[in-house]
């Protein structure tokens, strides 16, 4: 996951990129982070976004004149969380889309990205050196990376050996 600006969230910009080991659900509330809903209840904007969901409606819009109102809708509130990133292949326009979606966002507002790669693995995403490093140079910076380790709890077996008493 990449948090930046979240240790004195939401009153500085963050950005976070949370980043477990395949298996971990991160998806429902990274731990550390500020819950979405007390941050709404203090009045803060925040949007929650699957990575596929936003590319695609960024994609979709290139077609007719509404792309800079839809990636407005991306790059206004206090936070934005966006889940997935790096799932599937970015293809066409997306890589474009997704830099512009942080580019705007930089030192502007709260940004969660959650993934399943490492934050190394970042840069093959953009299919470009020059746009990945962009990319992740403004990510990394304020930010506050989290790695998560251990079993899925989508996996009933492993969320049973979880809750089993453990014996020495």
């Amino acid at each position: 996951m990449f948090c930046e600006g979240l240790r004195r969230f939401p009153l500085r910009t963050s950005q976070a990129p949370f980043t477990p080991a395949p298996g971990p659900c991160k998806t429902p509330q990274p731990p550390p982070l500020p819950r979405p809903s007390r941050t709404c209840r203090q009045g803060h904007q925040v949007l929650y976004v699957a990575a596929h969901d936003m590319l695609a409606q960024l994609r979709m819009a290139r077609a007719d004149p509404t792309y800079d109102r839809r990636l407005l809708r991306f790059t206004a509130p206090d936070l934005l969380s966006i889940d997935d990133l790096g799932l599937r292949p970015l293809q066409h326009d997306e890589p474009l889309d997704l830099y512009e979606a942080i580019r705007q966002r930089y030192e502007r507002g709260a940004l969660i990205i959650t993934s399943n790669r490492a934050v190394e693995e970042w840069g093959p995403l953009f299919k470009d050196d020059l746009l990945a490093s962009a990319a992740v140079d403004r990510l990394l910076h304020h930010s506050h990376v989290l790695v998560m380790d251990g079993e899925t709890y989508r996996n009933p077996r492993a969320r049973r050996r979880a809750q089993e008493p453990t014996t020495h």
